[in-house]
């Protein structure tokens, strides 16, 4: 949930700050996955 909610932030306020909420969300939703699998396998 934190790496959701960092990365929404984090994209939302400047990377992808002028493209739809959608496509933000999903780039988000995308890093948090990658979050998760890194944890779940890593460590």
């Amino acid at each position: 949930m934190f790496a959701l909610a960092t990365a929404a932030l984090l994209l939302g306020l400047e990377p992808l700050a002028r493209e739809p909420v959608r496509r933000v969300g999903r780039t988000a939703l995308l890093a948090a996955f990658a979050a998760l699998v890194v944890d779940v396998y890593l460590y």
